[in-house]
């Protein structure tokens, strides 16, 4: 039995991992994006909001939509992996049923998705302002 609980919590291991660095790329492509929308917002500002920062406007709302469907696709590839490591606590929680495993890591899977929820309102208010940019550049 030592032997499948082994395997179990190496498996979850990777799992856990896995889901970790999933929401660190979703982090590390918010970050990029929101660099590239400062310097794009300066150069619109910078132009005083003329013709000539139209492509900056237009590139802006384009940016939200990219980050807004990557986020959504990492959080599929993260919901599919924080299934994957429930099952597998689960499985290792019928084995060893006096150690509570499946309750310890609801607050870490809770914490990941609430921060996928914040990126994902990052890109909304990208959009948003990219729209009030084209907005007031060509009215």
């Amino acid at each position: 039995m030592a032997d499948s609980t082994d395997v179990i919590l190496q498996l979850s291991d990777k799992t856990w991992t896995s889901a970790q660095q999933v929401e660190g790329r979703l982090a590390a492509l918010t970050n990029v994006l929101l660099m590239a929308f400062a310097v794009l917002q300066g150069f619109i500002v910078a132009a005083g909001y003329e013709a000539v920062a139209l492509l900056p406007a237009i590139v802006i709302v384009m940016l939200g939509l990219y980050g807004g469907i990557a986020s959504q696709r990492y959080a599929q590839r993260f919901q599919s992996e924080v299934q994957r490591f429930e099952a597998l606590a689960r499985r290792l929680d019928e084995l060893t049923p006096d150690a509570g495993l499946v309750a310890l890591e609801k607050g870490p899977v809770s914490d990941l998705a609430r921060r996928q929820t914040l990126a994902k309102l990052v890109y909304v208010g990208l959009v948003m302002v990219g729209a009030a940019n084209l907005v007031f550049i060509i009215f």
